[in-house]
């Protein structure tokens, strides 16, 4: 059963990568993603290994990200990030004088999300979970050090309708599997509304199974492709040493 090599490969892999650490940290929202996460991750190195923090902004619900932790039977803590996010936000629209839109006051918040689990990660010498699925990674849809800030990725090379496979398979709480994906940056966000199209289709158009598709859809997709790479790789610098070592 694919599934069942797939959850061993995975959980080899977080045993390896994290056995000279504590433990891990890992952000909770109670969506898809972090729950499959902390599921493969409790399972590879045990519940005492692997802590939550719940970070919602404002009067965000945070009952499903408790309600997870729950679940998985681990060491968690909810901390609101409303009143450091909006203090930045001020001083930004302050000293330029202008107004921060949806996308970066959303942005700010993931960034602002990543330093509470850096933080974490600092004091109780623990790895750093992500919890990005390769659907949103190949297109980009992350925030450049916030939710893309992480010492491992578990689900980086799965599919998101690949995870929503995995975690029935590992029988996560139907509730997570059919809640809808949100990366909650801001009210009434969605994940396929923001992108445009189902993850089904995404999906498929990512894995060039293409019939049926409209070619407007396939041509959208392939662009965020490109326009994402700045996101995928390393920062670019000039090669040098050509000329240093000649000095």
């Amino acid at each position: 059963m694919k599934y069942e090599e797939l959850t061993k490969e995975i959980e080899s892999f977080i045993r390896k990568e994290t056995q000279y650490v504590k433990g891990t940290v890992i952000g909770l929202s109670g969506g898809i993603d972090s729950s499959l996460v902390g599921c493969l991750t409790v399972r590879a190195i045990g519940k005492d290994r692997v802590n939550g923090l719940i970070l919602p902004y404002g009067n965000q619900d945070s009952d499903a990200g408790e309600e997870i932790a729950k679940f998985l039977g681990i060491e968690y803590k909810i901390i609101n990030i409303k009143a450091r996010v909006d203090i930045l936000a001020e001083n930004f629209e302050k000293i330029y004088d202008c107004k921060l839109d949806e996308l970066a006051y959303g942005n700010l918040k993931a960034r602002e999300r990543m330093c509470w689990l850096y933080t974490k990660a600092n004091m109780d010498s623990l790895m750093v979970l992500g919890t990005t699925n390769k659907s949103e990674y190949e297109i980009g849809y992350l925030t450049k050090h916030g939710d893309g800030a992480a010492d491992i990725e578990p689900i980086r090379d799965i599919y998101k309708t690949e995870c929503w496979e995995l975690a029935a398979y590992l029988e996560l709480p139907e509730w997570v599997i059919e809640k809808t994906p949100s990366a909650e940056l801001w009210e009434g966000q969605t994940d396929e509304k923001e992108i445009g199209l189902s993850y089904e289709k995404l999906d498929k158009i990512l894995k060039r199974e293409t019939d049926g598709i409209k070619d407007r859809n396939i041509k959208t997709v392939e662009k965020m492709v490109l326009v994402a790479n700045h996101k995928k790789n390393p920062p670019k610098y000039p090669k040098l040493r050509h000329i240093l070592d000649r000095l």
